[in-house]
């Protein structure tokens, strides 16, 4: 045997321990995914190889050893390091990310599901954080960015239902897909002056939200980018923005947009019969209809119907590539 395919022992939920043989070189995408009684795994010095999330939600597991002397892998603090990007593959909720230079990049699904882990430091030394990074760290309650980070991906940071603060890096220019994504303890957060767009789901399902400023320099807020934030009460749109999509703020029933006279959050609110006031006059001006329609709302319920929902919007963009096969699974 000289691969373990994607998926191969996903959820395999009684799984306690493994042996992988000397001859195996690639562990594929999702391979060990939600083996949730997994409590330590080695990994031979054959493997070259390693997939997207092979550890995800893997809650259990306590230590990730590499057998014998592998010329790509190392681990150190519990942490899966390929040395020959410098990105950290995955770690478990003991990890600690080295701060000495040998790790610049946390890669794709990197602490997905990591379910204990309740706080991490970011070195500055990180320069990018993957797709769905922290996803799933349900007891993470709050987060630095160091400001040498330019880019984080999209879903970093969904379902993490404890957080309730993060400081973002001042380097990013958008707010990615779904980064926030039912967030629903998150009730502070400053947005950089350098970010200029705030994707489609980004804060979808944050309940914990009671009011937004969005700053001056935003032009672009994607869909469904607020909606299910149904204890948003006042939402500040500038005059930069130009460009606001569907469903932006879909059931946010008691929602007041405050907008600048003329601009287009205005015209928006009109359009969308969302009450909205005039920054000057402070006059709330009521919709003209009690009710609204929409051909693609999301569905009411528990986050999987979310989820659910947002895997069947996003599958035809995603489908056939690595990230399709983990994001699909993910938001399952």
């Amino acid at each position: 045997m000289t691969y373990i395919g994607e998926d191969a022992f996903s959820f395999c939920e009684k799984l306690t321990k493994i042996s992988i043989p000397d001859s195996v070189t690639y562990i594929g995408n999702s391979a060990f995914y939600s083996c949730t009684s997994l409590t330590s795994i080695t990994i031979p010095a054959s493997v070259s190889d390693l997939g997207v999330g092979i550890f995800a939600y893997c809650n259990s597991l306590e230590s990730i050893y590499i057998f014998g002397d592998n010329s790509k892998y190392i681990v150190t603090n519990n942490c899966l390091i390929d040395t020959k990007t410098k990105t950290l593959i995955a770690g478990i909720n003991s990890s600690i990310i080295p701060s000495d230079g040998s790790v610049v990049a946390i890669g794709d699904d990197a602490f997905c599901g990591c379910k204990t882990l309740t706080s991490i430091t970011i070195p500055d030394t990180i320069t990018t954080i993957g797709n769905r990074a922290f996803s799933g760290c349900t007891s993470l309650t709050d987060i630095t960015i160091p400001d040498t980070v330019t880019s984080i991906g999209t879903y970093v940071f969904s379902s993490c239902d404890n957080l309730t603060s993060i400081k973002l890096p001042s380097n990013i220019t958008s707010i990615p897909e779904g980064t926030f994504y039912s967030c629903y303890s998150l009730t502070s957060f400053t947005i950089p002056d350098t970010v200029t767009s705030i994707g489609e789901y980004a804060f979808i399902g944050c309940s914990g939200l009671t009011s937004f400023t969005v700053p001056e320099n935003i032009t672009e807020i994607g869909d469904y980018a607020f909606a299910y934030s149904e204890n948003l009460t006042n939402v500040t749109i500038p005059a930069s923005v130009t460009s606001i999509g569907e469903g932006a703020f879909e059931m946010c029933e008691n929602l007041t947009l405050t907008v600048t006279e003329g601009s287009y959050a205005e015209q928006y609110a009109i359009d969308n019969n969302i009450p909205y006031r005039i920054k000057s006059s402070g006059t709330i001006i009521p919709t003209t209809e009690t009710e609204t329609t929409s051909t693609e709302t999301p569905p009411v319920g528990d986050s999987s119907d979310l989820s659910m929902w947002i895997c069947i919007m996003a599958v035809a963009a995603l489908i056939g590539t690595a990230l399709a096969v983990k994001g699909r699974r993910k938001f399952r």
